[in-house]
């Protein structure tokens, strides 16, 4: 159809990451101010000169995907008389919405991770697999954390009051992480006041200091004023902080992190050598001293040590996120035991059958997580008191176990349950 027609502004980089995540479907030009580019080719489309676009009939849009010179391009087509055009984050916007047709029942899956960490990737796979499993009744649509950021007024275009608005699960409510995680829950809290939204599996910490305190009422009154919304908290410590700070109208419940709901232990690969993934950022609280000990211990034992980031460095940047996820976990399988401070990174181990020993970070959510499968002989807690060399020579020479996950499985079919309940809708 002829108002489909898409001109891409812009040839760089950007044009191609934009590319890279709509497709050529309804590109049919490029345009650029370069000189030299025009009447060139661009992934098989014609380069145009704004002369030329001048002289287009109407129904092509422009879309524009550069940032930096986003609102010059603006004044410069509103120049030759060319209204049409929206920049590239918005067309991913109209992009995702409009690929799905289907007449379902909706669920709008908002706030995935869309950065370089295989743990957050791994959460929106399993929430992917719990619907798929669950509620396949449901059509899903997945909307990023970069767009919520920026076009959460361009998103609410598409959403009626019927769709149900899940926010993906994580670990940023509170005041660790305002950008992107705080900041945006608010924000779909605030923007739909009429939809029924479900915080999947969170972390909720706040910093016992002035900032923490301010940042904690402000979210509380933006939870309270909305008439239908849930939270659920995979750790004890959020579940009792959110019942002290929210009103008896946000409902809370307490789930496991969705990642628990994958299964990779049936994958049997040779495992050697020890494996350690460390934070390095403002989650860390294990100690240099203790990472030395265990150092120690390894290389007295004559244990190669390995060591691993849950996020993507080099070439794993530029992989999807089930490759990224893949990646990350051939290390964990073919290491004999794994050394973390990362939820995610143990949680791996555990649907992996891959033996851990996993220390906490600041907010308390690797404990929260480990309650959740602490029956697991694989997996053990760091604790003061643990005699570290006893418990590493028991993990390293602990046989493969296949995981067990029925436990959490029924947990997640009450989630299920929940979500479909006519009780629970407005």
């Amino acid at each position: 159809m002829e108002e489909d027609k898409v001109i891409v502004w812009g040839t760089g980089a950007e044009a191609k990451k934009l590319i890279e995540k709509v497709g050529m479907e309804q590109i049919v030009y490029f345009a650029d101010n370069n000189v030299h580019l025009w009447g060139k080719y661009f992934f098989e489309k014609r380069i145009l000169s704004p002369e030329e676009i001048s002289t287009l009939p109407k129904g092509y849009q422009i879309v524009i995907s550069t940032v930096k010179y986003e609102n010059e391009i603006r004044r410069q087509l509103q120049g030759i008389g060319f209204h049409n055009f929206i920049n590239g984050r918005q067309y991913r916007v109209k992009c995702i919405f409009n690929s799905n047709h289907s007449g379902r029942k909706r669920i709008i899956l908002l706030n995935t991770h869309d950065n370089v960490n295989a743990g957050d990737h791994a959460i929106t796979i399993a929430e992917l697999y719990f619907f798929r499993k669950y509620l396949p009744e449901y059509e899903v649509v997945e909307v990023p954390l970069s767009l919520c950021t920026k076009e959460m007024n361009q998103i609410s275009q598409f959403i009626t009051r019927e769709d149900l608005l899940i926010v993906t699960g994580g670990g940023f409510l509170g005041s660790l992480w305002l950008t992107g995680g705080e900041r945006n829950v608010r924000k779909i809290v605030r923007q739909f006041p009429g939809n029924r939204i479900v915080v999947f599996p969170q972390t909720m910490y706040f910093e016992n200091n002035m900032e923490g305190r301010k940042q904690k009422e402000i979210s509380r009154r933006t939870y309270n004023s909305h008439k239908n919304l849930t939270f659920c908290f995979r750790d004890v410590s959020s579940y009792h902080l959110g019942n002290e700070i929210f009103d008896d109208t946000v409902q809370k419940r307490y789930v496991p992190d969705m990642v628990t709901l994958l299964d990779r232990s049936s994958e049997i690969y040779p495992r050697k050598d020890a494996l350690i993934c460390i934070r390095k950022d403002r989650e860390r609280i294990v100690s240099e001293r203790s990472i030395e000990e265990i150092e120690k211990f390894f290389r007295k034992n004559s244990i190669s040590i390995k060591k691993m980031s849950m996020l993507a460095e080099g070439d794993e940047v530029h992989t999807d996120r089930m490759d990224l996820l893949n990646m990350k976990l051939r290390q964990i399988q073919t290491s004999r035991i794994v050394l973390t401070d990362r939820l995610h990174c143990m949680l791996l181990c555990a649907v992996s059958g891959t033996p851990c020993l996993a220390f906490d970070n600041i907010s308390g959510k690797v404990q929260g997580g480990y309650d959740w499968i602490n029956e697991i002989p694989y997996i053990r807690f760091a604790r003061s008191d643990m005699n570290l060399e006893r418990e590493l020579d028991s993990l390293f020479n602990m046989p493969s176990m296949a995981y067990e996950k029925e436990s959490v499985e029924r947990e997640f079919e009450k989630l299920a349950n929940f979500l479909k309940s006519v009780e629970a809708r407005i």
